[in-house]
């Protein structure tokens, strides 16, 4: 029904993606989809245009509402009007949630390799940042909880939970989001848990929310947002979950003493439409990534070069240690040899992997594996 084999040009759009990007070369290294918006978010978004006022916006029920619903029938996710707040973007989201929930000098842990943002939330604001790194195995990536309780037992503040995990491609288990309930719970940590990536699933994974789990519920910070799952990053829309009114009131106002307050008007258009029309869409969607994955990871497996098969995201976080280089000129060595631009491993905390993006059409998927062959 959709059309996700079109190519399209995305070149002259002021596209981070695509912005310095040569003739011959293709990206792949930002989380950012080649595919249009589905129609019932762009006809959201025209409606308002064809209007022509764009001022400022009164709270919107009906978006709560859809967003609600959402979440809870996919996710497992229930919330309350009252427990929620508007944040433009999951990244500023989290640094307030860290700031409302921790001091100078306080332990939060992450799970390297990760998204760099968190790095910065942490390090950025007198936090001490330790690092509870994700395990390698036969079977893909698995946390290792016996670390993770020591470093809860040596008395963290806070977790950052990346679920699904963004780069190495995990959809939490149930059994695991328990483990990770029963730790916070043991030593009064705060859980802060990155979703925007809730929505893509793959493979018949099942994101599950990790509020729905927790066994206090008012020890933990969800973020949410629509953009990663219907490619709409650049209006700046999320929602920041928390039962704890006083916290939710701090996360707000730290929001709001940025100037960050108040919802985008294009932005929630967007999401409502997107939201009401937007599943059949989703699920072809991810039909695609399944087959870019299928269609490049078994080169890159022939070449050496290791990669889990992930359970979400469009992401594809691949161990190049064989081609006897890391970081910087690692991803300088791709590129050169193969014009595929990937995302530097370093910054996500080891160069010797580099992250590779599938949103794209399965034709350029296709080029994408025939160039891996000459690594």
């Amino acid at each position: 029904m959709y059309d996700f084999n079109e190519l399209t040009d995305r070149r002259g759009t002021l596209s981070i993606k695509w912005k310095g990007v040569g003739e011959d070369e293709i990206p792949a290294f930002l989380a950012d989809m080649d595919f249009r918006s589905p129609p019932s978010a762009v006809e959201a978004m025209q409606k308002c245009l064809d209007h022509g006022i764009f001022g400022y916006m009164a709270d919107d029920a009906e978006g709560w509402r859809l967003q609600q619903e959402w979440w809870k029938r996919w996710h497992d996710l229930e919330f309350t009007r009252e427990e929620a707040c508007y944040s433009a973007g999951v990244v500023p989201a989290q640094v307030a949630s860290v700031l409302a929930v921790s001091a100078p000098g306080d332990t939060v842990v992450l799970q390297e390799p990760i998204y760099p943002p968190f790095f910065s939330a942490v390090k950025n604001h007198g936090r001490i940042l330790a690092d509870n790194h994700l395990l390698r195995t036969d079977e893909g990536w698995r946390m290792d909880f016996s670390d993770l309780e020591d470093k809860f037992r040596a008395g963290a503040k806070v977790f950052l939970l990346c679920s699904p995990h963004n780069p190495v491609g995990r959809v939490w288990t149930r059994e695991e989001l328990g483990k990770i309930a029963d730790l916070a719970a043991r030593y009064d940590v705060w859980v802060i848990s990155d979703e925007i990536h809730g929505d893509m699933e793959i493979y018949g994974h099942r994101h599950i929310s990790y509020a729905s789990i927790d066994r206090r519920p008012d020890r933990v910070i969800t973020l949410i947002a629509a953009t990663k799952t219907f490619n709409l990053q650049g209006l700046h829309q999320s929602t920041v979950i928390c039962r704890d009114a006083e916290t939710l009131g701090r996360i707000r106002s730290l929001i709001s003493n940025t100037g960050a307050g108040g919802p985008n008007i294009f932005g929630q258009a967007a999401q409502n439409g997107a939201y009401r029309g937007g599943r059949e869409w989703l699920e072809e969607l991810k039909k695609v990534i399944e087959k870019n994955i299928e269609t490049v990871r078994p080169v890159l497996l022939e070449k050496g070069l290791w990669c889990a098969k992930p359970e979400g995201t469009y992401i594809l976080w691949v161990d190049g240690s064989c081609l006897g280089l890391s970081g910087k000129e690692l991803v300088d060595h791709i590129r050169a040899k193969t014009g595929v631009i990937v995302t530097n491993g370093s910054d996500f905390g080891d160069g010797s992997f580099f992250r590779l993006v599938l949103a794209t059409q399965t034709a350029r998927a296709e080029e994408i594996a025939e160039r891996m062959k000459r690594l």
